[in-house]
Parts: structure tokens; C-alpha cells; sequence
């Protein structure tokens, strides 16, 4: 296919999870050290992963799954949303238990099973997009949690999901939950450097390179407007490259980056679709050109008999995968309940480096945006402001209102924010009406 044409032997940007293709960047070592860690050694019952949707949350859990640990046997739950005894269901078809027609009954097999594991083994729960669970199966799973009767804990649950997940678990009505979650790990979006370094992993995976298959400016065109997460990076490149291909290019080039990044962004904002009709010509002549390849194909195969599939090579996990002694992890606070600080990143080593690295931005962005426009709200504008890392509302107030002393009124200008105390680099935050007159 397409992918041919630029000298490579598969298609380098999948969007399936899979673990030949897991970059680990800093944020994604230290993610995969905690989830290691809950695996192994967390001794509360519960260890949290949490990063925004398509950081690659699925793609750690699945390399975890597929790892072989003498001593645990693991369950994934993919989709929570069937509920406490959906789930319970579920691990019993998992773990090869015979399934009983109520709760109770298969909860008493489930019990069974915890007592006739040896005293060194360990049975681990993954439930992935955890934030979909509501509050009663969330406390039925730790009210579940307790099953066994070993002195120390064998049944351990890793949630991940989405950063709604951190909200919800601070409610007081979930508050026992919460106080029992041990290692707790935050999936942050890829630096800049981070990202070309993933768009130049996937490529070499598949036998190619950045340098030969995409422009320098094509390059930072897909990376500023990428925000950092790989998923959008997946989708940028591949429809970059199908682009540069219907075309006849043996580089993806500047415009091909645009064209691709203006499909993807039209179809997240309607009122783009208007200004980017003519990309429809690109997907037709796209269409055409895989027409022309597939009958070109079905020849060879006719004339030659046989044709050699595609070829695969075994790619290595970047960066240091050992997990570190629990004394050399580091814990740090991102957020507190009032019995006390609640959310936690685990992190394996300290990088001074990575605190300094700025928000990717699109091109030409600074961190203030122009104003919207007051014809089309119908109120005075507003100012956006993108949050960097490491801000607080306290902080924005001081940088861009002047004084702390009218944080009230910054608070009043977002009611779309859930919780004051926890807002993530990246996140919109608007100024009041007079500070864009100011």
C-alpha cells in the first residue's frame, strides 16, 4: 500500500494499542515504573494511572499484560460500563471459574479462588477507562477488594483512566476509596522534543526515517499542532503520508502537512468544514490511486502466482525499563482532600530538564489568544489563556489581573472548571470581561 511508496515495510502510524510500538518518553517511564510497582508490591489494594485520552494509557497497560510474571495472574476489564456485576462476570470467564448464575454465588467462587492461591502469588485487576465506572460500582469494587483472608493482600485493582477519574474519586461519598489508592501515576503530553522523537520511532520501527520521509517544516507543522498526544500525532502523520502519496511526492512537504492537519481539525470544528471543501478533491484523487495500485496488484498476482506478504521487524523497548527500589520513588503532591493529599504522581528519578520544557503550541501561538469576538457571543470578550506547567488560578491572577486579590473574580470567570485547586497545562482558561480592556 501507501506505505511502500516511501520505502517502508508497514504502516508506521497504527491506531490499534499495541506494545511493538510503545515509546517511552519521561512522563511514560514513570507511569510504567508505578504500574510495575502495583503489579508487583503495592501493598493498599489499589494503584491509579491517569492521562488525558490518547496519551497511551491502553498501550502501558496492554505492554504490562504482556509481560510474564511467575507469581501474578492479570485480568483486563475494557469496558467498566457493564457495571460491578458485569465485571465480577467477566473475571470469572477470565480466570476459568465455573459461572454461577448471581452476584453472591460468584462472589463466593471468586473467594475460592483467593484461598487457593499460594501464599507468593498475587492476582491483578486492570480496569481500563476506569472513569466511566459509577460511584456504586466504584464502591463495590472496594468493598470487593477486601476478599481473601491471607495476611497480606493478594487481590490488587489498576485504574486507569481519564483525569475526570481524579474529580470524582475526591468526592466525599468516595473519600474510603480514595484514602486506600497507594501508587498513583499522572501520563503527561509529549514536550516538543518528545514528540518528533516518537514521530522519528515510529518511523524507524517500520524501516524508515524522519529526515527521509517528511520535510523539516512538515515536521514542526505536525508537532506544534499535535498538543503532545501521540493518538493526534498517529492521525496527523498517517493522513499526511496518504496525502503526500495521492499526490505523486516522495516527501511529505509543508502543504501536505497543512491539507492533513485542516482535515482533522475541520471535522472537530464545523464551522472549518466551509473553508476546507477543496481537500475533498485530495481524498477522491487518494481513492483513485489505491484503485490504480489494487488492479495494478491483482495483475502481478495473476501473472506471478504468488506474492510475499508483508514483512515485520522486531522492534526493542526504548529507555530504562527497570523498576526502581521503593525507596528511590518519588512522590509528588498534584492535588489534596481535606483528610489530607490525595493525588500523587510516582516518579522514578528527578529531570530538571523536563520541568523547563514549554507547552507545545500551534504555530505562531503565544500564550494569550485574540480576543473572541463580541458579535459572535453577544458579550463583551473574553481573552483565553492557555495554562502552562506548573500554574495555579493564584498564579494566573498575579501574571494577568495584577494581584492576588482578584483570584475571586478569575474563579468567577470559569465556571467550566470542576475544581479550582486542579487545572492541567494545556487547559483553556478565560479572563474576565474588563482584564481584556485593561
Amino acid at each position: 500500500m501507501y506505505y511502500r511508496h516511501f520505502g517502508l515495510d508497514s504502516a508506521p502510524f497504527r491506531f490499534v494499542p499495541s506494545g511493538r510500538d510503545l515509546y517511552l518518553s519521561r512522563s511514560h517511564r514513570e507511569a510504567l515504573a508505578a504500574l510495575e510497582w502495583g503489579v508487583m508490591y503495592e501493598p493498599s489494594g489499589f494503584t491509579l494511572l491517569i492521562g488525558e485520552a490518547g496519551t497511551g494509557k491502553t498501550t502501558l497497560v496492554k505492554s504490562i499484560l504482556a509481560r510474564n510474571y511467575d507469581r501474578v495472574r492479570t485480568a483486563c476489564i475494557n469496558n467498566p460500563k457493564r457495571g460491578f456485576e458485569g465485571i465480577l462476570r467477566e473475571l470469572v470467564r477470565q480466570f476459568g471459574l465455573t459461572t454461577l448464575p448471581t452476584k453472591l454465588d460468584m462472589s463466593a467462587a471468586f473467594d475460592d479462588f483467593l484461598e487457593r492461591l499460594k501464599p507468593d502469588e498475587r492476582v491483578v485487576i486492570l480496569i481500563d477507562e476506569a472513569q466511566t465506572l459509577d460511584e456504586e460500582s466504584l464502591e463495590e469494587l472496594r468493598l470487593f477488594s477486601n476478599a481473601g483472608n491471607g495476611e497480606e493482600k493478594q487481590l490488587h485493582f489498576v485504574l486507569v483512566g481519564q483525569p475526570e477519574l481524579i474529580h470524582r474519586l475526591m468526592r466525599r461519598e468516595l473519600r474510603q476509596l480514595n484514602d486506600r489508592i497507594g501508587a498513583r501515576a499522572v501520563l503527561n503530553p509529549l514536550s516538543a522534543a518528545e514528540a518528533r522523537a516518537y514521530l522519528e520511532f515510529r518511523l524507524t520501527a517500520h524501516g524508515g526515517s524522519a529526515a527521509r520521509i517528511f520535510d523539516s517544516a512538515a515536521l514542526d507543522y505536525i508537532v506544534a499542532h499535535s498538543g503532545g498526544i501521540p493518538r493526534r500525532i498517529n492521525v496527523l502523520g498517517h493522513n499526511a503520508l496518504l496525502l503526500a502519496y495521492s499526490t505523486g511526492k516522495q516527501k511529505v512537504d509543508l502543504q501536505s502537512a497543512r491539507a492533513a492537519t485542516a482535515e482533522y481539525e475541520s471535522l472537530l470544528d464545523p464551522n472549518k468544514r466551509e473553508r476546507n471543501k477543496p481537500a475533498a478533491s485530495r481524498w477522491q484523487r487518494l481513492g483513485l490511486a489505491a484503485a490504480g495500485f489494487a488492479g495494478l496488484l491483482v495483475i502481478i498476482l495473476i501473472e506471478a502466482g504468488s506474492a510475499d506478504g508483508p514483512r515485520h521487524t522486531g522492534i526493542n523497548y526504548s529507555g530504562d525499563l527497570a523498576l526502581k527500589p521503593p525507596t528511590q520513588l518519588v512522590t509528588k503532591l498534584i492535588g489534596a482532600s481535606p483528610s489530607g493529599p490525595q493525588t500523587a504522581s510516582v516518579s522514578t528519578e528527578p529531570n530538571p530538564q523536563h520541568a523547563a520544557e514549554s507547552p507545545i503550541r500551534p504555530e505562531g501561538a503565544t500564550g494569550v489568544s485574540k480576543p473572541l469576538s463580541s458579535a459572535a457571543t453577544g458579550q463583551q470578550p473574553r481573552r483565553e489563556i492557555r495554562v502552562r506547567h506548573g500554574d495555579t488560578l493564584q498564579h494566573l491572577a498575579v501574571r494577568y489581573l495584577g494581584t492576588r486579590d482578584r483570584l475571586q473574580s478569575l474563579i468567577d470567570a470559569n465556571p467550566q472548571l470542576r475544581n479550582f485547586n486542579l487545572i492541567y497545562p494545556g487547559q483553556t482558561v478565560y479572563l474576565p470581561a474588563s482584564a481584556s480592556q485593561e
